[in-house]
């Protein structure tokens, strides 16, 4: 399986899937895996989505001063 983005992987567990899709970007943007599956990732969090689904992350998203 791969992935049209670096921070992208799958796991696998029982024949499910999960996709994880990491943004470290200011803006959103959407991993397309080998099998066609799309995750939509807004900037600076890491999405999953298939057999688990989690969203979360503090990366910073380019848009906050230095100091914040």
């Amino acid at each position: 399986m791969t992935a049209d983005h670096a921070n992208a992987a799958v796991f696998t567990d029982g024949g499910a899937r999960t996709y994880v899709a990491a943004n470290t970007t200011p803006a959103p943007l959407t991993v397309t895996f080998s099998d066609g599956t799309a995750v939509e990732v807004p900037a600076g969090r890491t999405v999953t989505t298939g057999a688990h689904e989690w969203s979360g992350g503090g990366a910073p998203s380019g848009t906050e001063e230095p100091g914040d």
